[in-house]
């Protein structure tokens, strides 16, 4: 049984508490679980990426339990893996989620695990070849499917040296050495090639290790990690989640009063430069205290570079076709691989009610439309579904989609929050296809 969700015309007004960051809380919860002793993770939102990093985490060994927070968060309190090898081969569902493989593949061959790790939807489609050429280069014994990610098998201990990958390809295979090499025997080299892409992640990933005490050094193009380091236990707060935060803003941006709470203005996630492409569009943001404000504006179109942001791009494609003239993204081909093929899907989002939105191979060119009410595929994406909640405010009739489950993904309690603010999302089960 799938559901489908219908938006209606209006506007989105008041104040409501982000979730937690599910860039952040992943890593949290990793550096936490490779710690000895209890470490804390609070206000962790849940999401089913989330309980797919803490069911692989417990199959590694992590011992897990939880106590509600506020808010409708969670508290993790977290035993670290014991150390040591075992013949048993583990089984680790990795869900939908592309974090939890890229980071834990490296992280178990770090610790010796034999492992079997699954998924579903497009994750095993999802590319994993640089990563796995890396590791099997330096010790690991990886099987996987004909032209597929998954199911990946993984067997032998993976040793320290001299790493290499692209820039271009996905910064969470960065990520998922990072927690792995500072646990080897030895030092080790990871250097990048080309340019990095999604920087600021890997500086999400830095910030995770320093609270477990983990010291990496950057230089130009490589980081240097010294071996036989120790995490060390840590009891610490998840924050808001930018990337959720721009369906709301663009909400705002779009004639509503938005207040969000929950964020940290000076944070590493690098997709709270949504708010610097918003005011460009002619939006009014101002921080009052600790809420962030979105006001509407005369919007007119830009030039936006999504090679750091991809995360914002259907939200932003959504936001700037109701801007005046033209707006052109890129730098986004890596869209191309996500949950959908996001550059695809997204066009598909907006053509479905009427919009204007053209393709290339790099990324997306709006223009100033008229949106009227119909049926949207999601692409069981749930960063199109909830580009078309945005949308759905500014269309001239209902906005029906599909697959509104998706919204699980990352932002379970999204329809109650839309709803909050004075939205209209009406969900009812469905075995039909739109």
């Amino acid at each position: 049984m799938s559901r489908s969700v219908t938006f209606y015309p209006g506007t989105l007004n008041g104040e409501i508490r982000l979730p937690s960051s599910k860039s952040v809380s992943h890593r949290l919860l990793i550096a936490a679980a490779l710690a000895p002793g209890e470490s804390i993770v609070r206000r962790v939102d849940p999401s089913n990426d989330i309980h797919a990093t803490v069911q692989v985490l417990s199959a590694l060994g992590a011992a897990i339990r939880t106590e509600s927070g506020s808010g409708g968060s969670v508290d993790y309190y977290i035993s670290g893996i014991t150390p040591g090898h075992s013949d048993t081969v583990k089984s680790a569902d990795c869900g939908e989620s592309g974090s939890t493989l890229r980071f834990l593949v490296p992280v178990a061959a770090a610790l010796g695990l034999p492992v079997r790790f699954t998924g579903h939807g497009r994750l095993p489609e999802r590319p994993m070849g640089e990563l796995i050429d890396a590791l099997t280069a330096h010790g690991a014994a990886i099987s996987t499917p004909a032209g597929y990610t998954l199911p990946l098998t993984l067997h032998g201990q993976l040793t320290p040296g001299e790493y290499t990958l692209p820039g271009n390809i996905s910064s969470q295979y960065f990520t998922g050495l990072l927690f792995a090499l500072p646990l080897l025997n030895g030092d080790s080299r990871l250097t990048i090639a080309g340019k990095l892409e999604s920087a600021a992640y890997i500086d999400l990933t830095i910030d995770a290790l320093k609270t477990a005490g983990i010291h990496i050094k950057k230089e130009a193009n490589a980081f240097i990690i010294p071996g036989n380091q120790r995490y060390q236990p840590f009891e610490t707060q998840a924050e808001g989640d930018w990337s959720q935060a721009v369906f709301f803003l663009a909400a705002g941006a779009l004639g509503g009063d938005i207040r969000l709470t929950g964020l940290n203005p000076e944070s590493a996630q690098g997709d709270r430069a949504c708010c610097k492409i918003l005011r460009a569009f002619g939006a009014d943001l101002t921080w009052e205290g600790n809420t962030l404000r979105c006001r509407g504006g005369d919007l007119h179109g830009c030039e936006i570079d999504a090679a750091q942001i991809p995360d914002l791009v259907p939200a932003l494609a959504a936001c700037s076709c109701l801007c005046r003239g033209e707006t052109h993204i890129y730098g986004a081909n890596r869209l191309r691989l996500k949950e959908s093929d996001r550059i695809a899907s997204t066009c598909a989002m907006i053509r479905s009610l009427g919009g204007i939105a053209e393709p290339d191979d790099d990324g997306i060119t709006t223009r100033l439309s008229h949106l009227h009410g119909g049926t949207v595929r999601s692409f069981n994406d749930h960063r199109i579904l909830m580009s078309a909640a945005v949308l759905a405010l500014k269309a001239d009739g209902p906005v029906t989609v599909d697959q509104a489950e998706c919204v699980n993904k990352s932002y379970p309690r999204f329809f109650e929050d839309y709803r909050t603010l004075g939205g209209i999302a009406n969900v009812i089960d469905t075995r039909d296809e739109l």
